[in-house]
């Protein structure tokens, strides 16, 4: 298992959750000062995500290889149930608040398009779960991979293939699931020594810092995704860590990821209410903290059991018929 690969996940989760604390502090007029470089950086935990989710397809597709229809019945159990949940959730919400409803366009069409994740191509905008447009994404990066499968024995180029003709398209933010999978087939024929593994992921970690201070008019994929891919590929190569905190909280980062959408406007509602003259800074990390244990819960509760239950369930062996006698013989 690939811990280093769960603590990106996190860092990636996180990341995204401060950022949109950081632009909510913006909105309410807590700014955070302390943090304010910050401001709009922490979106390139998508673009590490993005990376993730090639890497592990393709490390998962090159020691269990699945065929079409199980591959996509892993990925649908895997990110359907709960994101079904935190978009019925929102349905809710809004239909009991009018006014936010007509302010977020709330109609049959947008939630249908929100829970089939087409709001994008459909409908030009983010779905009801704002945070549901990278999902999309997602979404079609295990179609294209599942028509990769079928295609046979040269099924990676098949992907690679699908995603340049869509990159023209989307934008160049769907190659990072090349870069991904490029990670994850230099890692399967290559043994890259530890030492040279952490000066990849220090590299990559440092142009990725230095896009705080400096943010050149670079698409994102070579600000970001670039990065993303010698961090993903450094941690997967250098020795992995131990369980613990930060292995968790990747494990939990789908749910961080969806649930903040809820948490943070409640946060900043009741801070502006109650507390009006907090600190933004302070604010912003509290609003990051309680996001990450409503999330953890949310993994606990929820995630976890709806995905046991919609997991494809595996076949049992057939029993060999003269170990079944001798078996029997055995009970007699």
């Amino acid at each position: 298992m690939f811990t280093n690969i769960q603590a990106l996940r996190a860092f990636a989760a996180l990341n995204v959750v401060l950022y949109h604390a950081i632009g909510a502090g913006m909105a309410y007029e807590m700014r955070p000062l302390v943090l304010a470089p910050l401001e709009g950086w922490g979106g390139n935990g998508v673009d590490v995500f993005f990376v993730i989710s090639g890497f592990v397809m393709m490390v998962a597709q090159q020691q269990n290889p699945k065929s079409p229809r199980t591959f996509l019945r892993g990925r649908i159990a895997r990110i359907v149930p709960i994101y079904w949940v935190a978009t019925a959730l929102m349905v809710l919400l809004l239909l009991a608040m009018p006014a936010q409803a007509r302010e977020q366009g709330l109609s049959f069409l947008r939630a249908a398009t929100s829970f089939l994740f087409v709001s994008g191509p459909v409908m030009s905008r983010e779905p009801l779960v704002y945070v549901g447009w990278t999902l999309e994404y997602e979404f079609a990066f295990y179609l294209l991979f599942a028509l990769g499968i079928a295609a046979g024995n040269r099924w990676n180029a098949v992907v690679f293939l699908g995603l340049a003709i869509l990159a023209p398209f989307v934008g160049l933010i769907v190659l990072e699931f090349a870069l991904g999978m490029i990670c994850a087939m230099i890692c399967h024929s290559f043994r890259t020594d530890s030492r040279l593994a952490w000066v990849i992921l220090a590299a990559g970690a440092a142009a990725l810092a230095i896009s705080i201070l400096w943010r050149p008019p670079l698409d994102r994929f070579l600000l970001w995704g670039l990065p993303s891919s010698l961090i993903v590929f450094g941690a997967a190569s250098a020795p992995q860590i131990r369980r613990g905190l930060t292995v968790f909280l990747g494990e939990a980062s789908y749910s961080i990821y969806l649930v903040q959408v809820f948490t943070i406007p409640v946060i900043y509602k009741i801070a502006a209410r109650f507390v009006p003259g907090i600190n933004g800074d302070l604010l912003a990390l509290i609003a990051l903290a309680l996001t990450a244990a409503a999330g953890a819960i949310t993994y606990l509760a929820i995630e976890r059991p709806l995905g046991r239950l919609s997991a494809p369930r595996r076949p049992k062996p057939q029993a060999d018929p003269e170990q079944s006698r001798v078996a029997a013989g055995d009970r007699a």
